[in-house]
């Protein structure tokens, strides 16, 4: 198994990273597909007026279910 320079040191980097992680106070926090909505309120306004003016009805009707599917803070 042959491993180029950029390999290495992309390994290098992910250690380090994960060594700083570990030895900080610092948290690592990832999060994927949610947004950065208050409440469900805000959160079908926002996905509404997105929506074009030819498909707005059906529009509508996605934007409530996508923000159902959300969780919201407390």
């Amino acid at each position: 198994m042959n491993i180029s320079k950029n390999q290495v040191w992309v390994l290098i980097a992910i250690v380090a990273i994960g060594v700083i992680a570990l030895v900080s106070d610092v948290e690592i926090k990832i999060e994927v597909g949610t947004e950065d909505y208050a409440s469900i309120e805000e959160c079908k306004l926002k996905e509404k007026q997105q929506c074009p003016a030819s498909e707005s009805s059906s529009c509508f009707g996605s934007a409530y279910d996508y923000c159902q599917t959300l969780d919201y803070p407390d």
